[in-house]
């Protein structure tokens, strides 16, 4: 096998060698029009009568009369079902192309030819981790509702229906119903621990855990166990109540500063958009709902087409060209760039911020009222992937741990907490924290939760990259020489492995064992 791949590759660098030598070629590079304007279009035409394809067919090839005798559609739809979707999808304002995209997504998934598919398929298809969340707010049809009466199934029309109702939902808009079906949902009710039940704040981020995430990984479980200790305990000494003094009282609070914990559901309603027809074609349908000034979250098929249909302006309302010519343009406010000092958060778009002006609905309806409450969820939406959730809420932690050993120390010396948290946030963020301050932020750290969760959530957070310029110690060779930088080696006691280690706030190592120079 090794002499075959030998040979191959050496074939292929002949090959590309050869081309290279053509292409560099001024002949070449002459013909190279000819054969665009005489010659590509004869091999196209020769391709499509042969194979029987057409590129870009026009839009006529989609109409409605058209695919219901297509053999490919109605090889898995039925004629009903196909003109049923070609309506539904003409209303959501669908080309043809498009249509047929979505058919194709549809076959791809559907790869047990029953012409419905399960939640399961779509998150398999997508990458997508399954969660109490997903089944919610995908909530199956009922068998009535289909052609081919099927339970647990989605067949392409309440597919299109159910993706309809998630990928346009607003930010804000998402969280509220989240946190309002996390309390009530029967699944997550049976899965609460006891030790999970009280005080009312721990109960809820048990809940909405649960809910969204589900199972804990590792690191989902570190994260939990800080936020309880640091927060959700009731404390011993009414005077050190830290969730008080550090403005932690509301679960929206959490959210804003710790981001992961309702990320995921961002993360599944940006996958289903990218791998759908695309995050512009849910934009403007995201634009188009919010005009409706509805409160209706869910909607089925039938009812959708008749909210559409209901608020299309008709054709005689419409302004003319001439007429649009003539009417001045508002313009809209430029927005600020996200600066150093926004904690490296994105500036919300127009668009964005226009999405969160209509009323929508929780499992019945939701009110407009709790919008500014949410606002942060737009930047959280705005996260490229999981990694800037998760770093974000490193630095969020870090911080309140650093401060919470700062009061248990008493070495605030009469300055504000708040004002000090944000000075910390910010510092850590845009990565101006110094040594010192690091390795004291670190020493926190470990003081109250081990070496080993330090190691966890300093990996996640900004202050990695300023660990990385610190000089590392560097012991002299030879007799009789012994370095002038302090050792920074200090003995420590882990609770969680209940045995003692030591450990170089300044470098950031730690071992089990007294390290060499300790021991020299």
């Amino acid at each position: 096998m090794d002499r075959l791949d030998a040979r191959r590759d050496a074939a292929v660098a002949i090959v590309r060698h050869v081309t290279e030598v053509v292409q560099a070629n001024w002949l070449a590079k002459s013909l190279v029009p000819l054969w665009r304007v005489y010659m590509a279009p004869r091999w196209h035409w020769v391709f499509v009568h042969v194979t029987g394809t057409v590129e870009n067919p026009a839009e006529k090839y989609w109409a409605k009369d058209k695919l219901t005798t297509n053999d490919v559609y109605r090889d898995r739809l039925l004629a009903k079902e196909i003109a049923m979707l070609v309506s539904l999808t003409e209303a959501l304002g669908m080309s043809g192309p498009q249509r047929h995209s979505l058919f194709e997504t549809f076959l791809h998934l559907d790869w047990m030819r029953r012409s419905a598919i399960t939640v399961q398929d779509l998150f398999l298809y997508c990458g997508l981790r399954r969660s109490r969340f997903a089944d919610c707010v995908l909530s199956l049809p009922a068998p009535q509702d289909g052609f081919r009466k099927f339970a647990n199934r989605f067949e392409i029309v309440q597919l299109t229906t159910a993706l309809f109702n998630i990928c346009t939902l607003p930010a804000a808009k998402l969280v509220e119903w989240v946190l309002a079906q996390a309390k009530e949902d029967v699944v997550v009710q049976s899965l609460l621990l006891d030790s999970d039940k009280t005080p009312p704040l721990r109960l809820e981020i048990a809940q909405l855990l649960l809910f969204v995430v589900g199972t804990l990984n590792p690191n989902e479980t570190y994260l939990k166990s800080a936020l309880e200790a640091l927060y959700l305990t009731t404390p011993v000494d009414p005077t050190l109540d830290f969730a008080a003094s550090h403005g932690m009282t509301t679960i929206a609070h959490f959210l804003e500063r710790f981001p992961v914990l309702i990320y995921p559901i961002f993360w599944i309603q940006r996958t289903l958009r990218r791998r759908i027809l695309g995050t512009k074609f849910w934009a403007r349908l995201q634009e188009d709902r919010a005009r409706w000034g509805t409160t209706q979250v869910f909607y089925r098929p039938e009812e959708l087409m008749d909210q559409i249909n209901a608020c299309k302006i008709p054709d005689e309302e419409k302004p003319k060209d001439d007429e649009k010519e003539m009417t001045p343009r508002q313009l809209a406010k430029v927005l600020p760039v996200a600066s150093a000092q926004d904690n490296g958060k994105a500036t919300p778009s127009l668009l964005e911020k226009s999405q969160t002006d209509a009323p929508w609905g929780c499992a019945a309806n939701i009110s407009a009222a709790k919008d500014d409450a949410y606002s942060f969820a737009q930047d959280i939406q705005a996260y490229p992937n999981e990694v800037a959730a998760w770093q974000v809420t490193a630095d969020n932690l870090l911080a309140a741990v650093h401060i919470k050993q700062k009061q248990l120390d008493c070495a605030l010396e009469g300055m504000a907490v708040p004002d000090e948290y944000i000075r910390v946030t910010k510092s850590l963020a845009n990565g101006t924290v110094t040594p010192t301050e690091a390795t004291d932020i670190r020493k926190s750290i470990v003081k109250q939760y081990g070496y080993q969760f330090a190691d966890f959530i300093v990996g996640f957070s900004h202050i990695k990259d300023v660990m990385k310029h610190v000089p590392k110690h560097t012991k002299q060779k030879g007799k009789g020489k012994k370095s002038n930088l302090p050792l920074n080696w200090e003995k420590l006691y882990d609770p969680k492995e209940k045995r003692h280690f030591y450990y170089n706030a300044l470098t950031g190592e730690s071992d089990w064992e007294p390290p060499r120079s300790l021991r020299e």
